[in-house]
């Protein structure tokens, strides 16, 4: 009887032995998935008309870049096209970090406005190379 006790306890060791190095595995894998998640984006375009995706012809000029690339558009904020725009130039950076912009509102920032001719919301400023 001595002998299935001293079993039983070497069973319940190994199967909680077992249960800790399956935890760790698994706490391990999702460690990996989310440093790789991190150092990699996925970026998948669901929509009908593939509007989030830039085209093939976008992708090569801006591979092509041997330069800084500043790009400002003039928006009121909060509104859509501010935000559409600049989700596009957010795509534009995420292909090429040389690509840098901002999005000014000509009435809070008259000056920067002024600095450029801008006269209306809409306007998109792009320097390159001085």
């Amino acid at each position: 009887m001595g002998r299935s006790k001293a079993w039983q306890n070497l069973h319940t060791w190994e199967q909680g032995t077992n249960r800790l190095i399956y935890t760790l595995a698994v706490l391990g894998i999702i460690v990996l998935l989310n440093v790789l998640a991190n150092r990699f984006t996925w970026r998948l375009d669901w929509t009908e008309g593939k509007i989030y995706t830039l085209s093939e012809q976008t992708r090569e000029v801006l591979a092509r870049l041997d330069r800084e690339v500043k790009i400002i558009g003039f928006f009121r904020s909060g509104s859509e096209e501010a935000e559409r725009f600049e989700d596009l130039l957010a795509e534009y950076n995420h292909q090429n970090p040389r690509v840098s912009y901002r999005i000014v509102d000509p009435e809070q920032n008259p000056s920067l406005a002024q600095k450029y001719g801008v006269r209306q919301f809409g306007t998109v400023v792009v320097e390159a190379g001085g």
